[in-house]
Parts: C-alpha cells; structure tokens; sequence
C-alpha cells in the first residue's frame, strides 16, 4: 500500500464527523493495481448523510491477500471498479444513491452458482435509486394479462412436515430501496434490470416485506446470449448454436410472507429461431428414436458384515418411439380424443394413412379423432414386451381380501385378467434367478416396458404425488413453483422443490448430481427444449422416465423395480404396491430400509393410504378399490438365492356367498373403474 491517507475530523459545535481514506496498490512487477478512496460527512444531529466510494482497477487478486480465506478463495483474478454516492438530506428523509460496479476479465468462484470459476468476465451495472424509510408499500400493480397461466387443479400432493410454518414476525409495512435506473451489463449483451424492496424494517437485514423485479431485453442475437454465458453455467449445453434473435419484458411481484401470491407478466419473443446444433450431451431430438443411456449410482450395503461402498453403471438402450393406445390414454391419463387427435396431427406423428393405405376405414373416420380408437391404429402401439403370464389355481382357498383384489383392487380393468388355469408351469422360456450378491443386474437383461404395459395405477399415482399438472403444462408448474417459494421463505431453508416429472427426467438424462444454481438452469433450458423445441409428446416422457427412475439402491426402471420388491411384472402391480414405489421415489435409497427389514411399518402405511385418500379424491380411484388399498398393505417378494424371481401368479376363484357367510355378491355386478364414453366405429378394418 502506498499513498496511503486516512482523516477523521469530529466538529462538536456543528455535530459533525468527516471521514477521509485512499491508498494505492502496488507490488514489484506492476506500477499500480488500482486505487481506493473513501469519504464521509455525517451530521448526527440531523442525519444529513453525504458518502462516495471510488475504486478503480482493483486487482482482485491483489485484493485475495488482504481477505480472509473463506473470501480469498473465491478472487482470482482480473480487475474491479466501483462507484458509489449517498446523499440524504436529512435522518427522515429521502436518500439517494447511484454508481456503477465493473467486473474485468475477472475470475472468480461463485459456489451457489457453479462448480467452476468463472473465468474472464466482463460485466457491469449502472444504477440510480433512492431509499425512504417512510414510503408505504404500494399495490400490487401487475395485472393478468400476459401472466403464466393459473392453474384451477389441485396442487401436488404434499407430505406433512413441508407444510408447517416457521412462527413469523410482524410484517414491516414502511420502508423502500427502489431502483429506478439499472443498466446491466455482460459481455455484449445489455438489459435494464430493475429491482425494488418494500417493507425494511429494523433491523435492516430483516427479511423484506415485498420484492418486486423488472426485466427488459431489447431485441439480442442469440448467439451473442450464449457467448455472454460463462462455460460453467453453460455445462452440459456448452458448444449449443442457435439462430434468430429475442426480447424479452419480465416483472415480477412477490409477497415474501405469502409468496403464493406472487404475481408476474412476461413477454418473451423470439424471431427466425431455429436449431443449428446441439451437442450430443443435451440432445433432447434423439428422445424419440433409439438411444443408448448409462445409469451411474454409489451407495452402501452390507457384505457378510461389512459395510462396502458400491459404484453402480448399466449401459441400457431405449427403443424408438411407438405411439401409446389412445383409449388407453384416455381412460387413464386427463388428455381427451380430441387433444391426442390435435397433437398428433400437429407432429403428423404417427403417420396418418390415406383411405387407400387402411382398406376399409372411412375417409370421415381417418379425418376424424375417431381414427385413434381404431385396430388400425391401437396396432401401431409396441406389443407386450413378454410372454403373458397365465394365472395359476391356488393351492389353499384365499381369504376374503385376496378375492376382493381380483375385481376391485389389483386391476385397474378386471376384464383384461388372465384365465384360471390347473398347472404350476409358467410360460417364460426361461425364469429369472436371483443371483449373487455381488451381480450388478440381478435381474437380467435391462427391459423398457411400454407404458401401456405398465399398471395404469402408476400413472395414475404417480402424477398426484410427483406432478398433478404433467399432461397440462408445458414443463413447469407455476403452482408448484409458488407453494414451493412460499415453503422455503417460511422456514428460512430449502425444505421443499417444485421440479416437475419433466425436470427430473431432464436431470436423470442429462444432467449430473451437483447442487448448484447453474445445474438447475441447464434443467429449465433442457425442459423447455424438450417440451416446446423438440415437441416430445407427454406420453413418451413419462414413458421414459418411469424406465429410467431409480427405485433403490442399484434398483432402476419400473421393471426391476416390480420385480425386486414384489416378483411380479410391471403390468402386475396392485394399486397399494403401486403407491408404495411412488412413495419412496424421493428418497429410494433411505426408505429401501423397509424391504430390507422385511415389512412395511405402520406409521408408513398410514402416508401410503393418505396418497391413496387423495387419488380417490381426485377421481382416480374408485370408492371400492379405494377401500380395498388401504386394507392391502403390501408384501415384499424376497426369494433365495436361486429361487424364480417372479413369484407364481395367483388368480382367486369366483366368490361364493354359502362359503363365506356373504351375500349378493357377485364378480358381474362389481364395479368396474371408469371407461371412458367414445363410441368405436361400427366396422371392423
């Protein structure tokens, strides 16, 4: 430090302090590494306020030395410059501020952020605005025109202890730092970025009342966007190239105590956009033909009493797109006819035959949404990846219960079940094993199941645990995203996310594990290439995601899944043991403990029959198969060494009232689950 100056001057008669202090940096090699300087004049009679701040070129280098470490590892180079002034009349009144900040081909560390410093950014911002602790916080002011969509279904389902609230202080209802000029600046790409805070209240780092945020891009190339990135928020996305250009208008307006009551309006336009490229790790295009996938996974198990660390990896393939039976979309998902005709029309995906290309269908009805609940086109669907298995007579009689599942609660449509034949012998040419400890697949060869070979409960249940809005949106649930801020602001950490099944098939596919803002934001670039770019139908995501999610420790995809805990196909699955897979998907690996144990607890059971309470509610269980679940706690299938991985399947015989004391019941009146009401064409083609 040379040309150091410090002064502190204190006038009592006029109530004064001045405060004056500058110094330049210097070191061997280079004449300078920037200069500081410093000045006050604070009246504390009347709180006339008058303070600048001038910095240029600071080495943040240099800077690291004089910082603790905690700071000093995250300054490694390039160069800072800032400008700062306050001035306030007087301790009530208004006080005004403006500057710039200027960041040089710096390299610094962000950990919140990413991973890796950022390295050679250049980025500025030039500001004016004004603090005034009197200043009531104004209306909300954003109206709904333009807004993200409200949703009018049900939120997700939501365990219990992200619901309780942090005890809240009073709300501070004066005081605002507003910014009224916000120049931004990276690289060359330039925006007005204005934010505002109402509410501060003492102490000053008190959690405002409301945060508000204005955004306006002018019209930018999007290449230069890209170049403006730095390489570790680009991640798995560097090397991206896309053509046109985009503007956006983004305010935002958010009640920190009540965040649910967000509100915002956005505006973004793109023009001449198209694809040029995209690199092989975030290229959402191939989702649709045959593509090659690794799984990778670590966890711990025990080995003849040793607790060992196991690196997992399968090299699995995903086959090219079929389409699924509209009819059963229909009966289990909320799309209608008429959105599947739309939809597929739209992509002309799969392709739909002229009158001479489908011999005996009407020119009316191919031009109809009549079309999709054709033969015609059901028999485009993938077939059943294996052999069905027939159901075998049981050696004792059932009790009651089991005999209930067999119209009311293991099959979603009891007409579809399998005839009650007198053998033991399965039809699979050849019967899984299980296997060594020590084998990393268990279960053989890896297998996609269609999804309309998987149970249509996992569908069903998994949209109201993970994603109630999935076939609607467009790969984000905005009432999601408020309940999860509002949760978050509330208990002052992260107890709760608002990904969406779209996300976190974005983040299994292409993303890896770490925690850091930038992660996120290539997940949102992802979806919103997969949902909007590439236009990949719902149905094929969940699809993909319900064959690639882990379900355990070394346990991925609903097929090793429904063969691991229960030793049943996927297409198998009650609707208890369904809702037990889709209750430990936030944490398979911790709640994989239960099968381990042999059994699942009480305490667990009473969360499974609450998701099952709300599936009735929203109309995807029946009354009858609802009141049968919550009696059929389910039972892991754990088979020795050696022993068929699938378990014998079980058909119970007709029940009879003189056998078991019950009357007026009868398979024929049971209730059936909804069919949907279309009428199928009168021909057969």
């Amino acid at each position: 430090l040379t040309h150091g100056d410090l002064e502190l001057n204190h006038r009592p008669l006029s109530t004064e302090l001045s405060l004056k202090a500058s110094f330049q940096a210097k070191n061997n090699i280079f004449p300078t590494r920037g200069t500081a300087s410093f000045n006050l004049v604070s009246n504390y009679r009347s709180g006339k306020l008058e303070a600048n701040t001038d910095i240029k070129d600071l080495d943040l280098s240099w800077l690291s030395q004089l910082l603790p470490e905690r700071y000093s590892s995250k300054l490694h180079g390039g160069t800072a410059s800032v400008k700062f002034d306050v001035d306030q009349k007087s301790r009530d009144a208004k006080a005004t501020f403006s500057g710039n900040v200027a960041l040089v081909k710096a390299k610094v560390l962000l950990g919140p952020l990413a991973e890796e410093p950022l390295a050679d950014l250049n980025a500025g911002y030039e500001f004016e605005g004004y603090f005034d602790p009197k200043a009531a916080i104004p209306a909300i002011s954003l109206g709904r025109k333009n807004a993200a969509p409200q949703p009018t279904e049900l939120p997700d389902l939501i365990d219990d202890e992200t619901e309780q609230d942090a005890v809240q202080s009073p709300v501070p209802t004066r005081g605002a730092l507003v910014f009224t000029t916000g120049k931004a600046r990276i690289e060359s790409v330039k925006a007005d970025v204005l934010p505002a805070f109402y509410g501060i209240g003492k102490p000053l780092l008190r959690m405002p009342a409301r945060f508000d945020l204005k955004i306006k891009l002018p019209e930018t190339r999007l290449a230069a966007l890209i170049e403006a990135v730095p390489a570790p928020i680009q991640g798995t996305l560097a090397g991206i190239r896309l053509d046109g250009s985009m503007s956006w208008d983004f305010a935002i307006q958010v009640p920190l105590d009540d965040a649910r009551s967000m509100v915002w309006e956005t505006n973004p336009v793109l023009k001449d956009f198209n694809v040029v490229h995209l690199p092989p790790t975030a290229d959402v295009f191939k989702l649709t033909g045959e593509f090659a996938h690794t799984i990778t996974d670590e966890f711990e198990r025990t080995t003849n009493g040793r607790r060992e660390t196991v690196e997992f990896s399968r090299r699995i393939t995903i086959p090219a797109m079929k389409p699924i039976p509209a009819a059963w979309l229909i009966e289990n998902t909320p799309l209608t006819v008429e959105q599947i005709d739309r939809d597929r029309r739209q992509r002309d995906w799969p392709h739909v035959p002229h009158s001479h290309e489908a011999p005996g269908i009407p020119s009316h009805i191919l031009n109809s949404p009549q079309y999709w609940l054709t033969d015609h086109a059901a028999n485009q669907a993938a077939k059943l990846p294996w052999k069905k298995r027939v159901a075998v007579a049981p050696k004792t009689k059932p009790s009651i219960s089991d005999q209930f599942a067999n119209f009311f609660g293991t099959n979603p449509n009891p007409q579809a079940e399998p005839a009650i034949v007198d053998t033991f012998d399965l039809p699979e040419p050849t019967v899984l094993t299980r296997g060594s400890s020590n084998s990393p697949n268990p279960y053989g060869p890896y297998q996609f199941v269609p999804l309309h070979h998987i149970s249509p409960w996992l569908v069903r249940a998994i949209i109201t645990t993970e994603d109630n809005s999935f076939f609607t949106h467009h790969g984000f649930n905005w009432l999601a995203i408020k309940e999860s801020t509002h949760a978050n602001l509330r208990a002052g950490r992260y107890v709760r996310g608002a990904s969406t099944i779209s996300m976190q098939l974005a983040k299994n596919l292409f993303l890896d594990r770490s925690k850091v803002l930038s992660r996120k934001l290539q997940e949102v670039f992802i979806v919103w290439l997969m949902e909007d770019v590439a236009d990949i139908p719902k149905e094929r995501l969940m699809e993909i995601y319900l064959n690639i999610i882990e379900f355990g420790p070394g346990v991925f995809g609903i097929h090793d899944a429904s063969v691991h805990y229960f030793g049943k196909r996927p297409d198998e699955l009650s609707l208890s043991e369904v809702i037990w897979l889709v209750s430990i998907v936030p944490s398979p690996k911790r709640h994989h403990a239960f099968y381990e144990r042999g059994e699942i607890t009480e305490s667990w059971f009473r969360r499974m029959t609450r998701y099952m309470r709300v599936m009735h509610s929203r109309d995807r269980v029946s009354e009858q198969q609802y009141l049968f679940a919550i009696e059929d706690r389910p039972l892991f299938y754990k088979p020795e060494t050696g022993a068929p991985l699938l378990q014998p399947r079980v058909a119970p015989p007709m029940i009879t009232a003189p056998d078991h004391g019950i009357s007026d019941i009868n398979p024929d009146n049971a209730e059936k689950p909804f069919v949907p009401q279309f009428k199928l064409p009168e021909f057969s083609p």
